[in-house]
């Protein structure tokens, strides 16, 4: 019996033999490479030292340049810090995508991307804008009935039943965001700005709805906001109360871009938009209402000039429930200072490439495109870009609706004292480029009482032109309602 154990081990061993061979080849295998990675023996400690400072090296170069290694999503880019996350391509995952928020992940986009994604889901995208104009309407309707009741009720407690937004700033339809930037896959959004963004416990003691998080399919977005006029500057904010930090020499032309106010308020002053000039050589100004509605002075740096008197000034909704503030006023100037039309600083200066006004309203297929701006406080040429064509917003308890939005994520766009300065984008029209006026700049966004410096809301060009009845006065050459954007 043992024999034949033994016969069966050594015949066992035999049939097993060859796998040792392949075993032992490939550890022999394995140390060679091993022993060419580490070029070092094959001592334990050696390799330990040497992955260690393997490990090191790199930590040393992540050190030296840490945006490059933030990885998309995580803990490094839960920050409202705009500057930042406008220098890499940053990707979000969306927290539970639904069917009001479709897309698992969501990225960053610059300007020229919005348009070159826009063009190829150009009929998604405008069945999309439908669904959301719906959506808008439906909840304008709604708040303006519920701020209709809580004027009638004031004083008296109101029905608990009673559906209620509470203090609804503004509303409009924009692109979804990510700390102020615009994200791919583009998706139209209501967005709702509140005064104050409350707990829903809180909401519950002050009698309060919580906005519902889609209308009809379209994702509601709530922000903190609140609106003044953008001209409204205290003295405080002033170098010294004397004006703008740059105004003109008294003997320079007037041209847009310039600093005006009224007679009595010099200190509260707003933007020359530009000058107008008419078919019988006569020049006109433009700018807000709220900026003069009476005698009109330009702020320079030595004395303040008297340039003219207000013809007609507007604040209204137009017919077509576009917001206008605006006003236009003649130009009695000395006869030694020149002025010169259809001129903007920074814009045109030397005027190569011309500048006409658009005669139609700004439509949402243009949602993306650069806006540029020059206001007489930020005193140079800013770049946003259209952020929404239908907007309103509270300003001193007054709705203004239909309005433009303009934004620059991350930088300065607006201060205060850019209130009446022209929005433009470019253009071709005839195949030859163009500055093309789209609005007249009138509000700027407050949150928590702090103003928002990148934001700009806009009239359309289109309404203040016939609300303030200069359709015939503007030459017909300088009115376009066919153009082709550039981007």
């Amino acid at each position: 019996m043992k024999k034949k154990a033994t016969r069966e081990s050594e015949a066992t061993a035999k049939k097993k033999a060859p796998s040792k061979k392949v075993t032992r080849k490939k550890t022999e295998s394995k140390r060679a490479r091993k022993k060419t990675a580490n070029q070092k023996g094959s001592s334990k400690k050696k390799t330990t030292t040497k992955k260690a400072t393997e490990k090191k090296t790199p930590a040393r170069k992540r050190s030296q340049n840490p945006v490059a290694n933030k990885k998309p999503g995580g803990k490094n880019q839960t920050t409202s810090n705009a500057d930042s996350l406008s220098k890499v391509s940053t990707v979000f995952a969306a927290s539970e995508p639904n069917a009001y928020q479709p897309y698992p992940l969501l990225r960053i986009i610059k300007d020229d991307e919005i348009i070159l994604e826009k063009r190829a889901r150009e009929e998604e995208l405008a069945r999309q804008y439908q669904r959301a104009e719906k959506a808008y309407e439906q909840l304008c309707k709604e708040v303006s009935e519920q701020q209709k009741r809580r004027k009638k009720k004031k004083g008296s407690a109101s029905k608990k039943d009673a559906v209620d937004y509470g203090d609804v700033t503004g509303i409009e339809i924009s692109f979804r965001t990510k700390f102020g930037h615009v994200v791919s896959p583009l998706q139209y959004v209501i967005t709702v700005n509140v005064s104050r963004k409350k707990e829903i416990s809180e909401l519950g003691k002050r009698n309060i709805t919580p906005l519902p998080k889609a209308i009809d399919g379209v994702p509601v977005k709530v922000l903190e906001g609140e609106f003044e006029q953008a001209d409204q500057v205290p003295e405080g904010r002033l170098a010294s109360g004397t004006g703008p930090a740059a105004p003109p020499a008294t003997d320079q032309p007037l041209l847009g871009g310039q600093p005006i106010a009224e007679i009595e308020s010099a200190d509260n002053f707003g933007t020359l938009g530009m000058v107008i000039g008419t078919d019988d050589g006569t020049n006109f100004g433009i700018s807000n209402k709220h900026v003069t509605s009476n005698q009109t002075i330009r702020l320079t740096s030595g004395d303040d000039q008297h340039i003219g008197e207000v013809i007609k000034a507007v604040e209204m909704q137009s017919s077509k429930n576009h917001y206008v503030d605006s006003s236009y006023f003649s130009l009695q100037i000395q006869e030694d200072l020149e002025s010169l039309p259809y001129q903007i600083r920074g814009i045109n200066d030397d005027g190569a490439v011309d500048l006409k006004i658009a005669d139609r309203a700004i439509k949402s297929s243009e949602l993306g495109i650069p806006v540029f701006k020059y206001g007489a406080k930020t005193g140079k040429v800013l770049q946003g870009y259209l952020a929404s064509v239908k907007a309103q917003v509270n300003v001193g308890g007054k709705l203004r609706e239909g309005v433009l939005k303009a934004e620059k994520p991350s930088d300065t766009f607006l201060m205060g004292g850019d209130s009446g300065s022209f929005a433009m984008a470019k253009a071709k029209v005839g195949g030859k480029l163009i500055w093309l006026v789209i609005g007249l700049v009138f509000a700027q966004k407050m949150i928590n009482g702090i103003p928002n410096d990148r934001i700009a809301y806009i009239c359309h060009i289109k309404d203040v032109i016939e609300e303030l009845g200069l359709s015939s006065q503007i030459p017909t050459g300088r009115l376009t309602d066919t153009w082709e954007n550039i981007f």
